[in-house]
């Protein structure tokens, strides 16, 4: 806990980019003593980052390989869905969300972005 945000204010720009590129709210994480970045996905499921096997590297300028896990939550242990790794974060978050996108863990729904937002000129109710 005390070093989470050690490592949020040493993983700033990390934090910002997946939020930005995920729209989806990101924090620094304690796994058992090793550090990651977690970003909340829809349906329970959510990304894991880390620089280094053993999680985020104490420098972050540190050349390395990011590595990006997609995990469905479940009762117990969360079950990984898809990883992949590359030199740069958002490459291998790329990576790993087209893997889970290829695979059978993917879930096609019906609604569509922006289908529950109402048209600010009235023309396209939510619904339509």
């Amino acid at each position: 806990m005390p070093e989470r945000k050690k490592y949020a204010a040493r993983y700033a720009d990390a934090l910002e980019a997946l939020a930005t590129a995920t729209h989806r709210p990101t924090t620094v994480v304690n796994l058992d003593g090793r550090y990651a970045i977690r970003v909340e996905l829809e349906f329970s499921r959510f990304a894991l980052a880390a620089n280094t096997p053993g999680g985020l590297s104490a420098d972050p300028d540190a050349s390395g390989t990011w590595t990006v896990g997609i995990h469905q939550d479940g009762a117990t242990d969360p079950r990984p869905l898809a990883a992949a790794s590359s030199a740069w974060l958002i490459d291998a978050f790329d990576a790993a969300f087209e893997e889970l996108r290829q695979s059978a863990n993917w879930i096609v729904t019906d609604i569509q972005h922006g289908e529950l937002a109402a048209d600010p000129d009235g023309e396209n109710p939510p619904g339509r």
